[in-house]
């Protein structure tokens, strides 16, 4: 399976390839191709984090119920490793998505608010 992505990414500017002849920081359009095994994703309802000098870990994660009430068990259905400045970007794109949702979901709450002020009482 082939997703186009709709958006146009900056790529950041590589150190390693920055330095070759030739090589610049330019728009490109990212094609994502996702495999039959990846198409339906995982569920997580918990994660994990770890830092080391040259990468970010995410351990995603699905928190399920225990007999023992003092131990909740968490199994790791995901672990992404990820350079500091994939990092930096995805934070910085979460930010983003999660402010246009907390935007979209208060428009609509107020929307639904005019709706529901604005109908004749039956």
């Amino acid at each position: 399976m082939t997703v186009a992505s709709p958006f146009v990414h900056d790529l950041p500017k590589e150190p390693a390839l920055s330095d070759q002849p030739g090589v610049e920081n330019r728009n490109v359009n990212v094609q994502i191709n996702v495999s039959d095994e990846a198409k339906h994703g995982e569920y997580s309802n918990f994660f994990v984090s770890r830092v080391t000098q040259n990468e970010f870990v995410l351990d995603f994660c699905q928190l399920l119920p225990s007999a023992d009430p003092d131990t909740i068990q968490a199994d790791v259905v995901s672990r992404i490793y990820m350079t500091p400045a994939s990092a930096a970007q995805l934070v910085n794109t979460m930010n983003q998505r999660f402010q246009e949702f907390q935007q979209r979901t208060a428009q609509a709450q107020a929307a639904a608010a005019a709706q529901s002020n604005a109908s004749p009482l039956q």
